[in-house]
């Protein structure tokens, strides 16, 4: 019974130890995998103070809020560069958006310097952040990607990029991805079909109606054509290109045919007088009430204007 008793003892004392090595084992493995990790984690996580992981969050702000002022300077000045273009030219660009990047990045459209991209380009703003950035012994590397124009209404223009940088300093370094946008009216700008279709002898001011009734707007085109949004007619960034497709943000006014004759273009009788159909595509206008000899109006368009009715041309 004694012996019994003694085998009993000494095998609970052996659960004990087994106990006892197993909790061992198992907090000598979780010690060795949070080393692990710890040793996994940036240099910049585990060494740097907390003041320096403040300033470098401040730096990377103001980094950033710079970048958004620098992007609405640089586009804007981007695109007003291709409207200067095309007054200085009298030719449309090929493709608005590629002109755009060239202007953004390289300050030249279609190859030419831009007076107004000068020291105004993403390299130079690079620049002037690199040599800020040196006195806290910091250095910035950024590209831009996404450079695109687009309209959400048919006054407004929207300059898109995308920012992808990288920050480096002591013991941090930060990569971030940063979406950059702003908006331009287009209100007060040239018309590029008149300065197109004109040689620059017609410049005509994108301004919107405040009426739609035909007489007044007539009356307004021996002055300045006046504008009204119409989804039959191109968009200003379409005007851009000469493009002359319909756009949900197209805007169309009335080419005053009396003007264009005044000064030494043909005389197009007959021809719609919206402005995209009488610069580039022979519609044949009727004829309306109470309206001068040289207008006339393409009958798909007349919905958009108030007291006009349509009459025999004689």
């Amino acid at each position: 019974m004694k012996e019994q008793t003694r085998h009993v003892k000494d095998h609970t004392r052996m659960e004990r130890h087994g106990i006892f090595y197993s909790l061992t084992a198992v907090l000598l493995i979780t010690a060795i995998l949070f080393l692990a990790t710890l040793t996994r984690q940036p240099q910049s996580s585990l060494s740097m103070a907390p003041d320096e992981i403040q300033r470098a969050t401040s730096i990377m702000h103001t980094l950033e809020r710079d970048a958004q002022r620098a992007h609405e300077i640089i586009s804007t000045r981007a695109f007003l560069s291709i409207l200067a273009h095309i007054t200085n030219t009298t030719q449309p660009v090929e493709n608005v958006t590629a002109a755009y990047r060239e202007a953004y990045v390289n300050g030249t459209v279609n190859g030419t310097p831009a007076a107004l991209m000068q020291d105004t380009t993403l390299p130079d703003w690079l620049a002037r952040m690199n040599t800020t950035l040196a006195a806290q012994h910091a250095t910035l590397t950024a590209s831009m990607q996404n450079l695109t124009l687009s309209q959400d209404d048919p006054w407004h223009v929207t300059l898109n990029a995308t920012l992808t940088y990288t920050l480096r300093l002591a013991h941090v370094t930060y990569t971030r991805t940063l979406p950059l946008t702003t908006r331009v009216s287009i209100i007060g700008l040239e018309d590029p079909f008149y300065t197109i279709h004109s040689r620059g002898r017609i410049p005509n001011l994108i301004i919107p109606a405040e009426t739609r009734d035909i007489h007044q707007l007539i009356n307004a085109s021996y002055n300045n054509s006046l504008y009204i949004p119409s989804p039959l007619a191109p968009s200003f960034l379409q005007r851009l290109e000469d493009n002359t497709s319909p756009s949900r943000m197209g805007i169309e006014s009335i080419a005053n045919g009396e003007l264009f004759i005044l000064n030494g273009f043909p005389q197009y009788d007959g021809r719609s007088s919206i402005d995209y159909e009488y610069f580039t595509n022979p519609t044949v206008g009727a004829c309306a009430n109470n309206t001068p000899a040289w207008f006339r109006i393409n009958p798909t368009h007349t919905s958009l204007y108030e007291n006009l009715t349509l009459i025999p041309c004689s």
